[in-house]
């Protein structure tokens, strides 16, 4: 636990210089909540405010998440520390772990973005009804992401091209989880895909809980958490595949 949290601090002091990573934070919750509200400022029955602060603040959080995982790993293989990290006496799954938990944290600094923004800026009446729920399904949306994120880093260990890989998966999400707009604006089949993200399910827990809709609540965090617990199981099975691989063939820093 301690080599964890030492990894996630020391993410968080490297992240934070990154250029791209201050964009994600300070300057796309910016665009996305203003894009949100000219798509949605006329369309009746629609919680706009919803949709400006949580729906921005999740889309920064998840590029946080995507290209943190991503550019990492990359860079270590670039440094040529790679290697070091997989023959460590600290497992390399608790060093993955802790940059993963940073990554995360630094996502919900969006969200506080957002919310300035919609508030100050564009007076979007956004009021949390429920805020014991709202504590919750923010928790619940960490611990998903944890899960997610395990297996795009597991991903990413093998891939010699993460960073297309990147740029290729970030869109596509934002579109089918419906953080942007509602989800049932869109085709079956695109709904059916959206479900499988937890993307999808943290949006629906959080509106639910700003709304004060305990009914609506619980089946989205039911299913987030069951969508993160997924992803887990998912991620350790490619996480214990990708270690074995790279010890028995030897190439973790060939590019």
């Amino acid at each position: 636990m301690r080599a964890a949290l030492r990894s996630a601090a020391m993410q968080l002091k490297n992240t934070l210089a990154r250029q791209v990573i201050q964009f994600i934070i300070l300057i796309q919750p910016i665009v996305f909540a203003t894009l949100s509200y000219f798509i949605l400022r006329h369309r009746p029955g629609v919680d706009m405010a919803s949709y400006i602060v949580i729906g921005s603040g999740l889309i920064s959080l998840w590029s946080a998440a995507l290209f943190s995982s991503a550019g990492d790993l990359d860079r270590e293989r670039r440094m040529g520390n790679f290697e070091y990290l997989l023959v460590t006496p600290t497992p390399f799954e608790t060093i993955i772990l802790g940059k993963i938990v940073g990554n995360t944290l630094l996502g919900f600094g969006s969200m506080a973005m957002s919310y300035l923004y919609a508030t100050l800026v564009l007076r979007a009446d956004f009021a949390v009804r429920a805020p014991m729920l709202f504590v919750l399904g923010f928790v619940g949306t960490l611990v998903s992401f944890l899960g997610i994120s395990l297996v795009l880093a597991s991903a990413f260990t093998l891939s010699r091209s993460a960073r297309l890989i990147v740029n290729g998966m970030e869109y596509p999400i934002y579109l089918v989880s419906g953080v942007m707009f509602p989800l049932t604006l869109l085709p079956q089949w695109a709904q059916v895909i959206g479900h499988l993200v937890p993307l999808t399910w943290a949006r629906a827990t959080l509106q639910a809980a700003a709304a004060g809709l305990p009914a609506s609540f619980w089946p989205a965090f039911w299913g987030l958490l069951g969508t993160g617990a997924l992803y887990y199981l998912v991620g350790r099975v490619m996480f214990d595949g990708v270690l074995r691989r790279l010890r028995v063939r030897g190439d973790a820093g060939v590019y």
